[in-house]
């Protein structure tokens, strides 16, 4: 028997109000109306048990102890019928519909982030999961409660606009949906055409298209200065849209090739749907690149799913040219302030607002020395703090990558490694030679690639003597 079940029924027993049996036990009304409901249980080992055991045995004269047996009994059916695969994918899918920021979830449900990451991939199951799934409702109807949230959360729980009425009731209603074990609402309509449209435009993507559609390939930089003040303010959002625009032109027209390094934890949906500035600052960094910059960013890997897929949709392309470094914060963000980091050594950018009012915020672009001066020290500093998200090596990079591989192969052990295809070093030489002509590849090609998968081979035959080697790939 589930726990709420006894407790109802030894409540009829009582033959008592919540209140009586709340003053009895020292237990809240409130408390003893989830336990009853099945939206919350006591800890098996908790002094509320024993409480409750106490007060109903003052009213039914049934022995405390053996209440709590029986109690402990109907908890521990409870905590081993709990569907903990049900409960990480409808958070998941919860924090995903409403564009949750985990760091300022961990905050509020006093856990770390990469706790709530484990708990939404069901790699960690929270010691008490209806007190978990308690703060977690708390915080989403308190700080998600704006008007597209309250429909996604009425479509989500299934209810009425009177039952919605009550935020208690609203978390009430989510809990319950949380620990339920209807699967019906796994993934919203919603959601799921964000990642199937990204995914989808992502297998269709065309690197040869995407560059004939930015002009890449016949992008000229030009060579007129840009003539920027020595420094300049912007306010707003639409001013902050400029000064990303005149970072880039300051920077892209100058004569020198610098590293630029960026970094923003401000909203990116809102400046996106301004087609007309993505068109601009997307040709900007193609400009930068194809003039030879090489674009060192920090991702902020805490955004919200929307803003996750704006960004991949927006940097992915670029990673191919070789020519962009990415890195990431293992840090909490802050709940309060956002800010924005673009330097070169020809212009600096600043910007900074209140969280949820980027629309009202100042932004700050100087090529005063001392500021660059200031701002350059401040940019080590941060990247110092920053760990590479991803490794990205190029045609000229060979040396660095053979340097990394034979790092990789001479940790004994088991190497394991994920691609699209059989590695190239399996291919039988006839079959490599078919190919190369098939797609009229020229000589001095051919014989660098000849080069790059014999040493390949060489290398992994050396490391077998000590590594096992497992690769996986998939079977169209």
């Amino acid at each position: 028997m589930h726990f709420k079940d006894l407790l109802a029924e030894y409540i009829t027993k009582c033959d008592v109000t919540l209140n009586e049996l709340a003053e009895a036990t020292g237990i809240s009304t409130a408390s003893i109306s989830r336990y009853r409901n099945g939206t919350r249980i006591p800890g098996i080992n908790s002094p509320q048990l024993e409480r409750l055991a106490q007060g109903i045995s003052q009213y039914t004269n049934i022995d405390a102890t053996i209440l709590i047996s029986e109690f402990k009994e109907a908890l521990s059916y409870d905590l081993n019928t709990i569907d903990y695969e049900g409960f990480s994918i409808r958070f998941n899918s919860l924090l995903n519909q409403l564009s949750v920021k985990p760091a300022r979830l961990a905050s509020f449900v006093n856990y770390d982030t990469s706790y709530i990451s484990l708990v939404r991939n069901n790699k960690r199951r929270p010691s008490d999961l209806y007190q978990f799934a308690d703060s977690v409702c708390e915080y989403i109807v308190l700080h998600h409660n704006s008007e597209e949230d309250f429909t996604i959360i009425k479509e989500i729980v299934n209810a009425s606009d009177e039952q919605m009425k009550d935020p208690a009731e609203q978390i009430n209603l989510l809990k319950n949906w949380l620990l339920s074990s209807n699967s019906d609402s796994e993934l919203s309509p919603k959601s799921e055409i964000k990642i199937t449209s990204f995914l989808e435009k992502l297998d269709e993507f065309d690197l040869d298209e995407y560059i004939r559609a930015i002009h890449f390939d016949t992008i000229k930089v030009p060579s007129v200065p840009f003539q920027l003040p020595t420094s300049k303010t912007y306010f707003g959002l639409e001013e902050m849209k400029k000064a990303e625009i005149d970072f880039l032109k300051s920077t892209v027209l100058n004569p020198s090739i610098t590293n630029i390094y960026m970094y923003s934890d401000m909203g990116m949906e809102d400046m996106a749907c301004d087609k007309e500035f993505s068109k601009k600052w997307m040709a900007g960094l193609a400009m930068a690149l194809k003039k030879g910059h090489h674009i060192h960013i920090i991702h902020n890997i805490d955004r919200p799913l929307n803003e996750m897929i704006i960004g991949l949709e927006a940097w992915i392309p670029l990673y191919m040219t070789g020519q962009v470094h990415p890195y990431y914060l293992p840090y909490k963000n802050s709940d309060v302030f956002c800010h924005l980091y673009y330097y070169s050594e020809t212009a600096c950018c600043h910007g900074q607002c209140i969280e949820g009012h980027h629309e009202d915020g100042l932004y700050y672009i100087s090529r005063v020395p001392k500021d660059l001066e200031y701002f350059k020290k401040e940019t080590k500093a941060l990247f110092d703090k920053a760990e590479p998200f991803m490794n990205i090596y190029n045609a000229n990079q060979d040396k660095e990558f053979f340097e990394y591989f034979n790092r990789l192969l001479q940790r004994k052990g088991v190497w394991q490694t994920m691609g699209y295809h059989l590695p190239e070093y399996t291919m039988e030489p006839d079959l490599l030679d078919a190919l190369l002509k098939y797609h009229h590849i020229d000589s001095s090609d051919s014989l660098q690639i000849y080069e790059i998968i014999q040493k390949q081979t060489k290398t992994i035959q050396e490391a077998l003597n000590e590594t096992m080697i497992y690769e996986e790939f998939p079977l169209l």
